[in-house]
This record gives C-alpha cells, structure tokens and sequence, in this order.
C-alpha cells in the first residue's frame, strides 16, 4: 500500500519541471543585470576597457564608415571594401563600440567575404585588449548558487519560485550536493568564461572574433540545454540524481 503512493508523494514534494526552469530564469536575469549594469557603469570609467558583450535588452545600431580605427594592423594585402562602426547600449546607455572591416572577393561565380573586427574606444582608437563583463556570468552562477544551495538551499530565484534543494537522504542542504550540481549545470559556462578572461589579460589570444565565437558557442549550448530539458521535463534531471539532491517544494 506504501509503495502504491510513494511515486504520488515524491511527484507532490518535487519541484517540477516549470518551477525549477523559473527560477533558473529568475537567477539568470538577476546575476545577468548585475553583471550588465556593473559592465556600463565601468565603460565610462576605464574609457572602454571595460564593456558588455550581450546583455537582454541591449540593442546595437550599425553605420558605415569610411576608415580603419587608429592603430588596428590588418593582414598584408587586405583591402577595406566596407567597414561599419557599431555601437551597443544597454537601457540607453553604451556600453561596447567596435568596428568591422569588410573585404569582399570574388573566384569565378564564388563570392567571399572575409572581415576584421576591434574594439575601439570613444576616439575611434583600437582597443588591443578589452575585458567583457559578461564574461563572469557563469563564473557567478556557479560560485553563487553552489554556495548559496550548500549553505542555506535556496538562491533569491528558487525562494521565489517557492522551491529549495536538499539531499535526498538528509532532507538537509548540502554543499557536496550544490558543488556537483551547479558544475554539471554551469561548469561548461563557466569554463568558456574563464577563457574570455584568459584572453582579456593577455594569456590567451583570442581577439574580438574569436570572444565572439566564444561568446556564441555559450549562448548555443545554453539554448541547446533548455530545449533538451524543456523535450524531457523529468522532475528529477540527471545532474540531481548524480549529485544526491532533489528540488522540492518549500
């Protein structure tokens, strides 16, 4: 008779699909305005060493220029056929500026494009190296939630969701648990991160089309992570059951 009830009991105490996607949605957008709005108050202060990459609601407007930002060495024999100059703002603000070259070449009936692009400050001039702020949203999300789900089992998102994580044996929070979560959940995020900075700093050289692509292959996992769970929609995830943790209900 126990065991007839007992999948009811654990589907009443789980957090669900839905609760749990709102809350990682709530801690996403928090850590992501924090980040942003730190990332344009800096821009102003370091003259453009400091900026936003992607941030919900920034808009980016395009024009065209005529030359080449002060300072940026382009390869032997490349030949400018268009160039824009693009500025991003974030809720009115700017917070990135950055050019894009153009040479435009054609094989037979093949067209090819091939591009340079830099950050370049309010004078126009190149920016070698620039740190982008978003670059520490993972590092955040996985720092921030593994402490906050180990020491107290809830982030600002899940309490508002009315969801907390506790061990499946204790029914307690545990920070082994939180860690294991948090880096199957974020570790690949924040990996990607961790290699913006590395190039930020000079040990990596990725320029600004590569921070570009890293930036992008992040944004695709992440959208590749919610379609796969929103596809299964299980009430415990796989990244739960290896950590010995389950989201409940508070």
């Amino acid at each position: 008779m126990t065991e007839s009830h007992e999948p009811t009991a654990r589907k009443r105490l789980s957090g669900g699909f839905w609760r749990r996607a709102l809350a990682a949605l709530i801690d996403w957008i928090l850590v992501g305005a924090l980040v942003s709005t730190v990332g344009a108050v800096a821009y102003g202060q370091t003259g453009g060493q400091v900026r936003v990459q992607q941030a919900v609601l920034m808009t980016t407007a395009c024009a065209p220029t005529r030359t080449a930002p002060r300072g940026l060495e382009l390869p032997v024999g490349f030949r400018i056929d268009s160039a824009v100059l693009c500025t991003s703002r974030f809720f009115g603000r700017e917070v990135n500026r950055f050019v894009r070259l153009n040479q435009v070449q054609q094989s037979g009936n093949v067209i090819t494009t091939t591009w340079r692009a830099g950050a370049v400050d309010l004078d126009g001039r190149f920016l070698p190296r620039v740190f982008f702020a978003d670059s520490l949203t993972g590092i955040l999300l996985l720092v921030g939630l593994t402490l906050s789900e180990g020491l107290v089992g809830t982030s600002l998102g899940k309490a508002l969701a009315g969801v907390r994580v506790v061990d499946t044996r204790t029914g307690k929070s545990t920070l082994r648990g939180a860690l294991i979560r948090n880096l199957v959940v974020y570790g690949l995020w924040a990996t990607f991160n961790l290699v913006s900075i590395l190039s930020a700093i000079g040990l990596v050289d990725l320029g600004l089309g590569g921070a570009s692509l890293v930036a992008s292959i992040v944004f695709g996992l992440a959208v590749l992570a919610v379609f796969i769970a929103m596809a299964f929609q299980r009430p415990d995830p796989f990244y739960d059951r290896w950590a010995g943790v389950q989201v409940r209900r508070r």
